[in-house]
């Protein structure tokens, strides 16, 4: 599940402005704003408000048309937050999670890491992968683990020179179940 992260506050770029080219924080604190918002105001440019049209009472088409696009956009986000609410329920109920999970095919690892990425664009990584449940770490091998064919390890054993590969497992696990070999102890 995602943890709770910390809300970012949004201030009006008049205020902004305003604390800017007076160089008062005083202005800004009365209004409610952190002193050390206040201070990265007074030192930092405000950043460039970029409208694509000046909305004037002139212009009530383009009022209404906004107006709609707005309640469409409403609309569809209502309905994305439900369909996610359903399947983060069913995953829940599922007890599905990815770390108790293993992805043998490379080619599935890569649209999952592919997948993550592009999350990235709208929500922090550490947060998409709590979503899905895999560990930072799992990810990042999975992401520089390119060149290591191995299909059903966690880590490539070429990163890791006393890693044992999958054959000699295999090998391993052929003596201590072979019945010719029962006579040999295992513990040394």
């Amino acid at each position: 599940m995602l943890t709770p992260t910390r809300v970012l506050n949004r201030y009006d770029h008049r205020l902004r402005d305003l604390v800017h080219t007076t160089a008062d924080s005083t202005i800004a604190r009365k209004n409610g704003v952190p002193r050390s918002t206040a201070a990265g105001w007074i030192k930092h440019k405000p950043k460039a408000i970029v409208s694509i049209e000046p909305l004037t009472p002139n212009t009530p088409e383009l009022l209404e048309g906004l107006q709609q696009e707005i309640g469409r956009l409403r609309a569809q986000i209502a309905k994305l937050r439900s369909l996610l609410r359903l399947i983060f329920l069913i995953l829940r109920l599922s007890g599905f999670k990815l770390e108790r999970c293993r992805i043998p095919d490379p080619k599935n690892k890569r649209r999952l890491i592919q997948a993550v990425d592009k999350a990235t664009d709208v929500i922090p990584k550490r947060s998409v992968l709590a979503v899905i449940g895999l560990s930072y770490s799992r990810c990042h091998s999975w992401t520089n683990a390119a060149a290591c064919q191995l299909t059903d390890l966690p880590s490539c054993p070429k990163s890791h020179p006393n890693q044992l590969t999958s054959d000699e497992v295999a090998a391993m696990r052929d003596m201590v179940e072979d019945k010719d070999l029962r006579h040999l102890t295992t513990c040394g």
